[in-house]
């Protein structure tokens, strides 16, 4: 099984993933990302913090997928 890797990035930097996780493909890895990528929007959120949150996932040196959310906690009437 490939050994996928997932680097989180926010406004206070890079937090690289050195561990990684071993996955049957990348559309599991895609899946993990974007399940990790809501959970932290979420907590954002609740926190009431605003910021644009990113996951690379890498299978070693490469990026092959990511993706990107902006999280608001403005209200709008």
């Amino acid at each position: 099984m490939p050994r996928y890797f997932f680097d989180y990035r926010d406004a206070t930097g890079v937090i690289r993933d050195d561990v990684g996780e071993d996955l049957p493909g990348v559309d599991v890895a895609r899946e993990l990302a974007l399940v990790a990528l809501g959970d932290a929007a979420r907590d954002f959120t609740r926190q009431g913090r605003e910021d644009r949150l990113t996951i690379e996932i890498r299978d070693g040196e490469h990026v092959v997928a990511g993706a990107t959310v902006t999280v608001a906690t403005s209200w709008w009437s």
